[in-house]
């Protein structure tokens, strides 16, 4: 009697595990997740991908049980694939009216301000987008939405490359006017083209804007809600702020609370 107890416990003991695991194999996964250097939301440091953004994005694969790995690219190219090819994530894009049919949004990560910014011995006065206008040369960075708001108000003076670190030094040799960086991108990028941020200034701020994760059209409508879901439980818990908060201690006033993402 005892060994045909043992029996059936074992037996539901190995049914259980059978259906453990073919509830994990059922779950809907993404097939890839895409993301872009741009400290200090995604960027790498001692060979290993990290930043505010990728924290968050971590902690919502833990809770949702996601094991997609996160894959740097160019923008351009991240963004190709994100707007063709269902079950992609792309982070941190830029919620703008011209990128919002073309995915499903969940966020947002942070909250930024798009800067003009200038040499520190050049003297600009610029009190709007058509006061831009007239200057020479704005570096931007391609296919980036910062590039695109601005080609869309007519702008004629920019001039592209591939990353915003060959604007700083294309800035420092005096081959541009002006660039366009974020408030929160700005000193990691001075950083990594070898200056510091005190080597610029901000002369005008284009406007304040929300970063995402954006999932492709196509996507399994069960990933989406998975993950905002638990976008939304670690909202609740303190955890996104927590995040926000380890990363950025003090806001651009000086004072210890999260600032302006």
């Amino acid at each position: 009697m005892k060994k045909s107890t043992g029996i059936i416990i074992v037996s539901a003991i190995f049914a259980l595990m059978g259906l453990s695991s073919f509830a994990a194999e059922s779950r809907p996964q993404l097939e890839a997740i895409y993301t872009e250097i741009s400290p200090p939301a995604n960027f790498v440091q001692d060979g290993a991908l990290t930043g505010v953004s990728v924290e968050i994005v971590r902690e919502i694969q833990a809770r949702t049980g996601d094991q997609t790995p996160i894959e740097i690219l160019p923008w351009s190219r991240a963004y190709a694939y994100a707007t063709t090819k269902p079950n992609v994530m792309i982070f941190s894009i830029t919620r703008t009216a011209g990128r919002e049919p073309h995915f499903s949004w969940v966020g947002p990560l942070l909250t930024i301000e798009w800067c003009l910014y200038a040499k520190k011995n050049r003297s600009f006065e610029i009190n709007s987008l058509e006061d831009a206008k007239q200057v020479d040369r704005i570096g931007t960075y391609f296919r980036d939405a910062r590039e695109i708001f601005l080609q869309q108000r007519g702008f004629t003076n920019l001039e592209s490359v591939p990353n915003n670190i060959l604007n700083v030094r294309k800035l420092m040799a005096d081959r541009i006017d002006l660039f366009v960086s974020s408030n929160l991108g700005i000193d990691p990028i001075m950083a990594e083209a070898g200056y510091s941020a005190a080597d610029v200034y901000p002369v005008f701020v284009i406007r304040t804007v929300e970063l995402h994760m954006g999932f492709s059209k196509g996507t399994d409508e069960k990933i989406v809600q998975a993950w905002r879901n638990a976008f939304n439980a670690l909202q609740r818990d303190g955890t996104i702020d927590a995040i926000r908060k380890n990363w950025f201690p003090k806001d651009h006033n000086g004072n210890n609370e999260p600032g302006n993402y």
